[in-house]
């Protein structure tokens, strides 16, 4: 619950500020070390849109399977990032 109050603010405050900032919200669990949510350059536009992302993340929460992708997700991620600069 947390992590999806934190997701919201985040797409919230960054709502209409697509011109100095651009994210992506990756996930990842037993089944995956990068589960895509929001993709960089495709942030959600309206609050449907946003809290389908947040629908997207409590199910795939509660039908994955158990495990840790915690370093690959860390490697992946910081990959991506170090990728666009």
């Amino acid at each position: 619950d947390r992590l999806c109050a934190a997701t919201i603010m985040l797409m919230e405050a960054l709502h209409g500020q697509e011109h100095k900032y651009d994210y992506a919200v990756v996930g990842h669990s037993g089944e995956s070390d990068a589960i895509s949510f929001v993709d960089f350059g495709r942030p959600p536009r309206d609050r449907k849109t946003r809290l389908q992302v947040i629908r997207q993340m409590y199910s795939h929460a509660v039908f994955c399977t158990s495990g840790d992708n915690t370093v690959p997700a860390l490697v992946k991620g910081i990959q991506a990032v170090s990728a666009d600069e």
